[in-house]
């Protein structure tokens, strides 16, 4: 599987139907309906991403 944001394939499941990337440091959940992508802040919690701001970055 790729990463939906870098397309790069180190990826790694955390959950059920969650991911995390080595290359790009997100974690993203995919569903039939959406993809949700979030990074993780200094404290450990996900902020989620809008899919402008992941966009730009790569």
């Amino acid at each position: 599987m790729n990463c939906p944001v870098c397309q790069g394939r180190d990826v790694g499941q955390i959950a059920n139907g969650q991911f995390y990337c080595w290359n790009c440091f997100v974690v993203y959940q995919k569903s039939k309906e959406k993809l949700e992508v979030f990074e993780v802040d200094d404290e450990g919690s996900l902020v989620a991403l809008e899919k402008d701001e992941y966009d730009d970055e790569f």
